[in-house]
């Protein structure tokens, strides 16, 4: 037997009127998996009730949790002899109930272009991509707010330094119990640049998948039914320019210095909505 749509903290509550296990059914709005924001915008909470509603329209804001996945916007590619490609923009998760919301207050999702190419130097940083309230007093009431890639360089130092940068950064941005220990852990690869094979520089290359078992390709998009899909990495090219990072967040593939570095790709916010069912 079913109990539809419980109250969250009716469930949570010692001595309550109802038991059994709790499981998480997340809703199809819109008959979408997910919906995801390309482009920056802004809504109501009663907006997000409304797109929930479009499954059921008797849900009410304290039944509706929403999970939110930002992706950064990746770094462009660097350009030059021993350039590298650019990294991937991060990822950042969150969730929170509708009823957490000012419903007076507009939700703001701020979506960053990817990073461009500069012929003969380090490509540019990516942009942040974020979903953020706050109420009528100026408190944060949900912020989820994923970093960009940085730029490919043109020297392995300063490239192993972004990296561990990134990673430490990637290391404090999720929840590792729920999405595992990094931010990006399948992912976006990093375009494609400079490396050190015997002795020899070997620059330019295939650009990285950035799921496991070659899900997306390099330089390719996200599954668009993957809610924590990202780009692939771009390729990287000696003797000509790179190619672009795939959607969401792939960073872009190293050029030959008379080539700007290939670009990153744009940032995107995916966030789907869920219903506590009791199961008796």
């Amino acid at each position: 037997m079913m109990n539809p749509y419980p109250s969250p903290r009716r469930v949570v509550s010692s001595g309550g009127s109802t038991s059994g296990r709790v499981r998480k059914k997340y809703l199809r709005a819109n008959d979408l998996p997910f919906i995801e924001i390309t482009s920056s915008t802004s809504l109501m909470p009663a907006d997000l009730l409304a797109e929930a509603q479009t499954v059921d329209p008797t849900l009410t804001m304290s039944q509706v949790g929403i999970e939110i996945v930002a992706i950064g916007g990746g770094g462009a590619g660097g350009s030059g002899v021993d350039a590298w490609g650019g990294l991937p923009g991060l990822i950042a998760t969150g969730e929170c109930w509708l009823s957490d919301l000012d419903a007076t207050q507009a939700v703001y999702i701020d979506i960053g272009a990817g990073g461009v190419g500069v012929i003969a130097d380090w490509g540019r940083d990516g942009n942040f991509a974020s979903f953020f309230q706050s109420d009528a007093n100026g408190k944060t009431t949900v912020s989820v707010s994923a970093a960009p890639g940085t730029g490919g360089t043109n020297d392995i130092d300063s490239q192993k330094y972004f990296w561990c940068y990134q990673t430490t950064i990637g290391l404090r941005a999720v929840d590792p119990t729920v999405y595992g220990q990094l931010a990006n852990p399948y992912g976006p690869g990093l375009g494609a640049g400079s490396q050190d094979h015997s002795g020899a520089k070997n620059r330019g290359g295939a650009g990285n998948f950035s799921m496991p078992n070659g899900e997306t390709p390099p330089g390719g998009s996200a599954n668009p039914d993957d809610f924590l899909g990202v780009g692939g990495g771009g390729d990287g090219f000696s003797a000509g320019a790179g190619t672009s990072g795939g959607f969401p967040g792939g960073g872009g593939g190293a050029s030959a210095p008379a080539y700007p570095g290939a670009s990153g790709a744009n940032s995107a916010v995916r966030y789907r909505y869920f219903v506590w069912e009791i199961v008796q």
